[in-house]
């Protein structure tokens, strides 16, 4: 799959904003080992709201084989956490809360927001 991946890279990949700022089940606790290749890791719902066991895309791949991100939000609810994120992505803040941004800030390719707010 590597192989295949570096050959043909993901033109673009879909992703959403949680209410905490998480994408992609990557969430505050992810383990953010940077020398970690691992295309997808398994994700434990036990420290989630929905308690829903997953597998995630890790950042490795979307920093190294996704040229464009469309980060969909949808609800008034999440107004205020996409203008941080937002905000963050601008102002290229490692330090950000937000696992959004942690993931994004070494992808500043191209990152189209949709959303109905």
């Amino acid at each position: 799959i590597l192989e295949m991946l570096k050959n043909k890279p993901h033109i673009l990949t879909i992703l959403g904003l949680g209410k905490d700022g998480h994408t992609a089940s990557i969430f505050s606790d992810f383990p953010w080992d940077k020398g970690n290749t691992s295309l997808v890791l398994p994700v434990s719902g036990k420290t989630q709201p929905n308690k829903l066991d997953r597998i995630t895309i890790t950042p490795y791949f979307i920093n190294n084989f996704v040229k464009s991100i469309m980060l969909i939000t949808t609800g008034e609810e999440k107004k205020e956490i996409l203008q941080e994120v937002i905000k963050d992505l601008k102002e290229n803040n490692p330090s950000s809360p937000f696992p959004t941004v942690r993931v994004f800030l070494n992808h500043l390719k191209e990152i189209l927001f949709f959303t109905d707010i």
